[in-house]
């Protein structure tokens, strides 16, 4: 991973003090630049599954400044979007890749020299089949039914998106982006020149991520994100959880400090319907209970916590958090299964029903993950089926302004009430939302009117069923919640502003998530690890002589000798709403690790070949080391006090 010079000894690197270089109240708009240009500058970027929307951030003066796309001649942000499309159009396979966010985690791979001739996919491409070396095939994911695509070019897709900040040509031949020739990025509040700056001496960038998603999906934004050169080393990038994101964007940091907009731009840029995020913080950051829920197009996530007297004393630990597969493009298919493949329609072989008459069909009020994963297969692989999907995301969108709407396809008219819609799509849905945060309420021992504040953020929450739910739901709470749509602030992206100013609050992090992932772990565990048998206490043990921190990874550590591999390793993994995989490096009917009674484990010596020859493989053409354990980012001083951030007595190198 490279030298840690400069770097505390415990491998984190420390920031400047927030005070030093700080403008002053009265400081002239060129003094201000000036001092912009002097920052320490980090970038949120949220990437959701049908946009990316991002903000820069100065560490010094705790300003915000919210990205830009703009198709015009630059003139000013009002010309522009604050959000990109997910949409990348990939040549050689011939399709349109919208939506594509869940497929970054069916395996890994890389982005270090993609392009060049014979370089196959990301270094776990097909060997020659000479020698010793087990024939491994090239990672694929299922983006259709009848259709398969080359995990590194769904890679590549995410990394021309996110090169657009830096107007790098690291896009590759083949990619074409759904907002491409012309596009002018910026930052609103900053001139042209400063913001190029900023992007080109990022000193880190916070990256969201659904809360339950796995450690293959971390592994490639990372390698996205250096291979659009945003920074030049994965340490620099930090995730965090999109319902602690939102979270954070209301709050101030623990020395007091505040993230703000420049004034001038607040009542038009900030989505507090026109209120200054500094003096929502400063009136009140939240003594009691807090909500938030961010429920975008892929998942729904709520997040509870007690605030403490102070912020220094809060972590991720204290959120409660609940994720399901289960929001915007669901509600989609419950509009075309409800709503639009009636009784009458299926009876007159109308509406495409051709598409789903021989599928089980996925439920209303259920995440059904794989018959809501069949059926988006399906549809995606028809000009017919995505006909179908836009026009319920039409329906759904259009009956928030409207009380009912009439659309004709496939031969089929109809005339879709409000009312039915709440009723077969929304209700439903609803009442899952509602049993899990009764579970989570369970759980936390938190009452519906001991919440004080909520956060809503995503699609799914604009929608004027489920404001009505959330008044209803919890009566004391005063809520934040986006701009609906249509107004010209609705496409600025809150959970980028709260990760843009995580550097405010970092001990809210997960910590050791971000230094071990799923990988690593697998990686060092066949480092330590041969013929012989090992209880799990000794294995804890000689994991502490390499430095790892087994004290918070019990459960991970048991898990991968348990047979929990992480995804694209073999052809069983984590029932998520991901496709299917095909190619894998180990065998599914063989374990990678032989396990005894009372907990005693041994590699198996094929597969533990067949791993050590594919990761061998893989960071050939990756910007990350599976050697090394990642540093924090920030600071310790807020953090080693914690119980939770301590490292083994034995450790005397960095790990």
């Amino acid at each position: 991973m490279g030298k840690l010079s400069g770097r505390s000894v415990l491998g984190f690197e420390r920031v400047r003090d927030p005070g030093d270089g700080k403008a002053n109240p009265g400081e002239d708009e060129l003094g201000l630049e000036r001092s912009c240009r002097q920052g320490v500058w980090y970038l949120g970027i949220d990437i959701g599954t049908t946009r990316v929307s991002a903000a820069l951030f100065d560490r010094v003066t705790c300003q915000l400044y919210p990205i830009f796309w703009s198709d015009r001649a630059p003139g000013g942000y009002e010309e522009g979007s604050f959000a990109l499309s997910s949409a990348v159009y990939l040549s050689a396979q011939g399709v349109w890749l919208r939506g594509f966010k869940p497929l970054l985690c069916g395996g890994i791979a890389g982005t270090k020299g993609v392009g060049d001739r014979g370089g196959g996919e990301g270094g776990a491409d097909a060997g020659s089949g000479r020698g010793e070396h087990p024939p491994l095939g090239r990672s694929l994911v299922q983006w259709s039914e009848g259709q398969t695509l080359p995990l590194s070019a769904v890679l590549q897709g995410l990394q021309a998106l996110l090169a657009t900040l830096t107007r790098s040509a690291v896009a590759g031949e083949g990619l074409t982006l759904a907002e491409s020739g012309g596009v002018v990025v910026g930052a609103a509040g900053l001139e042209r020149e400063t913001f190029r700056a900023a992007i080109a001496n990022l000193h880190g960038a916070i990256v969201s991520q659904p809360q339950n998603w796995p450690d293959s999906y971390r592994f490639n934004l990372r390698e996205a994100i250096v291979g659009a050169k945003l920074v030049a080393d994965p340490s620099q990038i930090v995730f965090a959880d999109n319902a602690i994101a939102a979270w954070l964007s209301v709050q101030p940091g623990i020395p007091g400090e505040v993230a703000t907009i420049p004034s001038a731009l607040s009542a038009r840029v900030h989505p507090h319907s026109g209120r200054d995020p500094g003096r929502e913080a400063r009136s009140r950051h939240g003594r009691g209970c807090a909500m938030a829920i961010d429920a975008g197009a892929m998942t729904t996530e709520v997040a509870l916590v007690r605030m403490p007297g102070s912020l220094s004393g809060l972590r991720y630990a204290d959120f409660k958090q609940c994720s399901f597969p289960y929001a915007g493009i669901a509600l989609d298919q419950d509009i075309i299964c409800q709503l639009f493949w009636t009784r009458q329609v299926r009876g007159e072989k109308a509406g495409f029903w051709g598409l789903g008459c021989d599928l089980p069909l996925p439920r209303a009020g259920n995440p059904d993950v794989e018959r809501r994963s069949r059926l988006q297969q399906r549809l995606l692989d028809s000009p017919e089926g995505r006909a179908l999907l836009e026009a319920a995301e039409w329906v759904k969108l259009s009956l928030q302004q409207q009380d009912e709407v009439s659309l004709e396809l496939g031969g089929a008219r109809w005339a879709i009430a409000r009312g039915d819609l709440d009723r077969w799509v929304f209700e439903p849905f609803i009442g899952y939302l509602n049993e899990q945060l009764n579970q989570l309420l369970c759980e936390t021992g938190i009452s519906v009117v001991g919440i004080q504040q909520v956060i809503c953020t995503g699609g799914t929450m604009r929608d004027k069923a489920t404001r009505r739910w959330l008044r209803y739901k919890l009566p004391n709470a005063r809520t934040i919640s986006d701009p609906v749509a249509g107004d010209p602030k609705a496409g600025v992206s809150r959970v980028a502003y709260g990760l843009a100013s995580l550097p405010l609050n970092p001990q809210v992090i997960d910590l050791h998530q971000q230094q071990y992932g799923d990988y690593f772990l697998l990686a060092e565990l066949l480092q330590i690890l041969g013929g012989s048998w090992r209880s799990f206490a000794e294995i804890l043990q000689l994991l502490e002589r390499r430095g790892i921190h087994t004290r918070s990874q019990h459960h991970r550590i048991k898990g991968l000798l348990d047979g929990n591999l992480p995804p694209g390793l073999t052809a069983t993994f984590s029932s998520l709403p991901l496709p299917d995989m095909t190619a894998y490096p180990l065998d599914s009917q063989v374990p990678l690790f032989d396990k005894q009674q009372a907990h005693r484990y041994r590699l198996n010596p094929l597969q533990s070949h067949r791993l050590h020859h594919f990761f061998t493989r893989l960071t050939l053409r990756t910007h990350q080391s599976l050697e090394e354990p990642l540093p924090f980012l920030f600071g310790v001083s807020q953090l080693s006090h914690s119980p939770e951030f301590s490292l083994p007595a034995t450790t005397v190198t960095v790990r």
